[in-house]
């Protein structure tokens, strides 16, 4: 009789494990008949630092029926996935999570965190991709290998204890995660202590949190449970301890959001001009500071504010954090008390670290008609490629739309009557679905777009989207005959953790309002496609978000055209973009300028640079509001080189087409404390308004 697909699996998987040199070097003691002293020696020293991949397995496949056991609900959702009703698949997953680890040493990455880090990715993609290859030779199902696979390579592990154990985490990574912390927790803590001896107790403390973190729930209350010496546990116990404070923390801070409202008035009345310019909005809620003297505003009427809640007239009221993007670092404080800093530009002698850069970059300029051949002739297929690859997992969802662009807010709320807001470059819809997640407008409409084909079906298999487009039947692109998708885990939406699980039977609450997404390259000179639904002339609001940027300067004329068209008299184009001389563009190297702060990734996309100036000229907007603008140094002022103004032409000439509303500089220091350096980001943001 013929042994089953998943037997055959467990023994090709232990026949692997049996190689790693540590569980050689354990068997050579066992049997007391060490063969070469030299290669036993180095075995050895392996063996005494690297549990061996086989116990290593058989403690994470304990673990996980260990979990199993007090979780019924997950052990029935993962029992229902194997072909035949047992959790076959979950043993052969977790003998998998150190899978031939030792054919890929540390040391073949390069040294450093970021070297460790990309070490660490790596390994899960190689493990799973092994572990497929094993499965598929052992007969196993191509759907139960990738199954495993997915688990394998934690392609869907929520990281964080908010999102550990949530519905938004899939369950089979989460389990899998769980049984390998409880065995590094009781099987290698002590070894990895002892290893590991010149570490500070603050550094242990800050692993083992973020380690703790990843626990689900059920985890956490088994992992408290293990037998440790009194020094580990103190350790243990002080690292449980602030993630439970920085959670509770966390809930205070939302509560305390929640509470605004009812501070706001005493806020607002004890405001000077400029802190209620700042804070002005239709909706409670603060905005970001755009200027210094906004931020210092803001925190000067916040002070007030408290003084006249506690009837204090003194002045030695306790320091508290300011509203987001109002920590100004000040003559005399420590820049490395912070890892950022809002509104801080570069000293001036930083002028030579851009200069410098900037030259090395010159000298490898990539010549024009590779350029042309290589990135600008199908520019959208390394989007394509990109999100292809990352789907939606590269970007975040932005959680500060609010904050920076409260018009957007205004649009969900229940009586704002029919409005049309249209985002171009919707990526994965990282802005469309947070938007759409607090609307309470039923007459919004919302329309996204990207030249990305791949982008746009990413688009299309979110949970969300479905729900509000079921006759599309999560078909992606332009309608032109594109294939159905492929049944997959929706992206994270605006309320991540309010967000039904689309991999149960709970259904998702269809959001209100309308939406619509599909393929269109905004420098297309033939307008949106007839089957868009967008009228010209018709919208409130377009979103440019780190869209222009990817464009070819050449393009952005039509660009410009297309967005002025679409939008109706007294309609806001929301922008937000790189500025000149960022820390992404000094970090390019060699062979990545396609001309004068214009750049290609190394995944074939394209970035540009913008001053305020060059902004002004491309969407032909008027002066912005005195005092909204920081004045820049000649040097910079005068930086619209030979790309801008080639692209440019005679526009600044033209009649204005848009008011100019905003046009703020997003400012910022970042700080590694640990190596004492400074980094400064610019980002550009404006509001226009169609004449």
């Amino acid at each position: 009789m013929s042994s089953s697909p998943y037997k055959v699996a467990r023994e090709l998987i232990d026949a692997a494990h049996r190689k790693d040199p540590a569980y050689l070097a354990r068997s050579t003691h066992a049997q007391g008949a060490a063969e070469d002293s030299s290669s036993s020696s180095d075995a050895d020293e392996y063996a005494e630092t690297h549990q061996d991949e086989l116990s290593y397995a058989d403690g994470v496949e304990a673990w996980a029926m260990k979990l199993l056991d007090s979780d019924p609900q997950t052990s029935n959702h993962l029992k229902s996935l194997s072909s035949e009703g047992g959790l076959e698949l979950v043993r052969l997953a977790a003998r998998c999570q150190h899978l031939e680890r030792f054919l890929t040493p540390r040391s073949t990455f390069p040294e450093g965190k970021a070297g460790y880090l990309k070490w660490r990715r790596s390994l899960y993609h190689i493990q799973a991709d092994r572990a497929k290859e094993l499965l598929a030779e052992a007969g196993v199902s191509s759907d139960e290998q990738e199954l495993v696979r997915k688990w394998v390579s934690k392609t869907d592990l929520k990281v964080g204890s908010a999102a550990a154990g949530s519905k938004g985490s899939d369950p089979g990574t989460q389990l899998l995660e769980d049984a390998a912390v409880l065995v590094f927790l009781q099987d290698q803590l002590a070894g990895f202590a002892q290893q590991h001896s010149d570490y500070t107790k603050d550094k242990v403390v800050s692993i083992l949190a973020k380690t703790w973190k990843k626990l689900s729930p059920n985890a956490k209350e088994k992992a408290k449970g293990l037998p440790m010496n009194e020094p580990l546990k103190g350790i243990v116990a002080e690292a449980v301890a602030q993630v439970e404070e920085k959670e509770a923390a966390k809930v205070a801070a939302e509560m305390s959001d929640q509470q605004a409202d009812s501070t706001s008035a005493a806020t607002s009345s004890s405001s000077p001009p400029e802190a209620s310019k700042a804070n002005s909005s239709s909706g409670p809620y603060q905005l970001r500071p755009k200027t210094a003297a906004e931020a210092e505003a803001l925190l000067l009427a916040a002070q007030q504010a408290r003084r006249n809640l506690n009837n204090d007239d003194e002045d030695d009221l306790a320091p508290q954090e300011g509203p987001f993007g109002s920590r100004l670092l000040r003559s005399g404080d420590n820049y490395l008390t912070h890892n950022a800093w809002d509104h801080v530009s570069p000293p001036p002698e930083y002028q030579q670290t851009i200069d410098t850069l900037l030259a090395a970059q010159r000298e490898t300029r990539i010549d024009e008609d590779e350029a042309a051949t290589k990135y600008h002739a199908d520019a959208a297929s390394h989007w394509d490629r990109f999100y292809s690859f990352n789907e939606h997992k590269f970007f975040k969802d932005r959680a500060w739309l609010h904050l920076e662009f409260p018009e957007l807010v205004d649009l969900t709320r229940s009586r704002a009557g029919k409005k049309r807001v249209f985002e171009i470059g919707c990526g994965a819809g990282n802005t469309i679905f947070p938007l759409l997640g607090r609307n309470e407008n039923e007459e919004l409409e919302v329309y996204a777009c990207d030249y990305s084909r791949e982008a746009v079906q990413v688009v299309k298999a979110n949970a969300m989207y479905k729900t509000m487009n079921p006759e599309e039947d999560a078909v992606a692109g332009d309608g032109q005959g594109e294939e159905a998708l492929a049944a997959a885990s929706p992206p994270a939406v605006a309320n991540d953790d309010k967000e039904a699980d689309t991999s149960t039977i709970t259904p998702v609450t269809r959001p209100k309002g309308h939406c619509h997404a599909f393929v269109w390259d905004l420098s297309s000179p033939s307008g949106v496609p007839s089957d868009s639904g967008i009228t010209p002339g018709t919208l409130d609001v377009v979103v440019l978000i780190f869209v222009l940027s990817a464009l070819h300067p050449r393009e952005w004329s039509q660009a410009l055209q297309n967005v002025h068209s679409l939008l109706k008299p007294g309609g806001l184009l929301l922008f937000r973009d790189y500025g000149r001389h960022d820390l992404p563009q000094l970090r390019f190297r060699k062979g990545r300028m396609l001309d004068e702060n214009f750049y290609v990734r190394g995944d074939g996309t394209r970035v540009y640079f913008f001053t305020p100036e060059e902004l002004l000229e491309i969407f032909r907007a008027s002066d912005p509001p005195q005092g909204r603008l920081q004045a820049q140094e000649e040097k910079d002022k005068a930086a619209s080189t030979t790309t801008m103004e080639s692209a440019a032409g005679d526009q600044a000439s033209q009649p204005h087409l848009f008011r100019t509303l905003q046009l703020a500089e997003d400012r910022r220091m970042l700080v590694n404390r640990k190596e004492k350096k400074q980094m400064y980001r610019r980002w550009m943001q404006a509001k226009f308004q169609k004449l």
